[in-house]
Formats: structure tokens, sequence, C-alpha cells
């Protein structure tokens, strides 16, 4: 298991930028960053708060799948564009899709009739979180 650390430098480095371009994106001097990414420098550690905007920086997800990975998790990016029009068209379909779905477990049918009516709702779930997720960082 690689260190959370090497994930993060290995990453900067990859990134194809300089530390200094990613210390201004993110708002820190490039010497402030430079010591969080050290691993000699105890006196300075990089910060919760700190990766996800230097992931965004770097346009890479590799420490959060790193994360994941140590618990036991894996990543998948929530899919595709939204198809409502609207938050609520949304969460209509969302509900729509997991009616069906446990109306046909309800019925007995087979699992492998469940499966596509999972996929369906679950996407449909996804739709509205990534419509959430665009309302609130100010995207949509």
């Amino acid at each position: 298991m690689r260190a959370l650390e090497d994930v993060i430098a290995d990453m900067v480095e990859n990134s194809g930028r300089t530390l200094t371009a990613i210390a201004a994106e993110i708002g820190k001097h490039k010497s402030a960053l430079s010591r969080e990414l050290s691993p000699y420098d105890a006196g300075a550690k990089l910060g919760v708060e700190s990766l996800v905007p230097l992931m965004r920086a770097c346009r890479s997800v590799a420490p959060l799948e790193a994360l994941a990975g140590f618990m036991g998790y894996g990543l998948r990016p929530l899919g595709g564009e939204p198809d409502g029009r609207s938050m609520e068209d949304e969460c209509l379909q969302g509900y729509e899709a997991v009616t069906d779905f446990i109306k046909a477990a309800r019925a007995g049918r087979h699992y492998t009739d469940l499966m596509p009516r999972l996929r369906a709702a679950l996407k449909e779930l996804e739709d509205v979180v990534v419509r959430a997720r665009d309302r609130d960082s100010g995207a949509g």
C-alpha cells in the first residue's frame, strides 16, 4: 500500500503543470505548497481542506482513489448529463425508477430482470445528485 503522501507527490509531478501554476490556482505561495508536499519537512503538512483544490488543479483524483482503496472501496464517476428539465423532473424520474424496481422485486421478478431496473434507478438518482452538485457549485 503506497503512502498517501507518495500518491499526492506523484499526482503533482505528473500533472504536466508547474508547482508555481498549481500553487497560484489553489491560492498558496509556491514555497508553502512545496513545504506541505515535502516528505522531509515535518513542520508543514498538506491539510485536508487543500486536497480537493489540489486535485482540481492537477486534474486528477488519484488521492481520492487511494483513500477509497485504503478503506476497501472503489470509485466511479457520476455519469452523464441529467435528462430532466429541472430538479423536480429529475426527482420524479428517480422516484419512478425506484418505484419500478421495488414493484418488480416485490412481484418476485428474476434477478436478471431486476438488474437493468436497478441500473436505471441508480442512473436517475445520480442525475439528481449531479443536478444538485451543479446547482450548489453555481454551474447550473
